[in-house]
């Protein structure tokens, strides 16, 4: 959560790997068939829940690529 607070208030993509979080974006929607065959309710909420925040972080981290707050311009 502080990720995507910081990186909406600030639109600053700094160090966030687009290709990292594709990658578990990937994983979690391969995870959601088994929560739905073994009809698990407590896990497929986690997986929608990982979904959503994995898609805010990339479509935010998509528009603000170059972007760096004041903070991370330093480093």
């Amino acid at each position: 959560m502080p990720q995507i607070t910081h990186l909406i208030r600030e639109h600053c993509a700094y160090g966030i790997s687009v290709r990292a979080w594709f990658l578990w974006l990937l994983a979690a929607l391969l995870i959601i068939p088994h929560a739905l065959v073994s009809q698990n309710a407590v896990f497929l909420t986690l997986q929608l829940v990982n979904l959503t925040a994995i898609a805010f972080i990339l479509l935010f981290s998509f528009f603000h690529q170059e972007k760096a707050c004041p903070r991370h311009r330093i480093l």
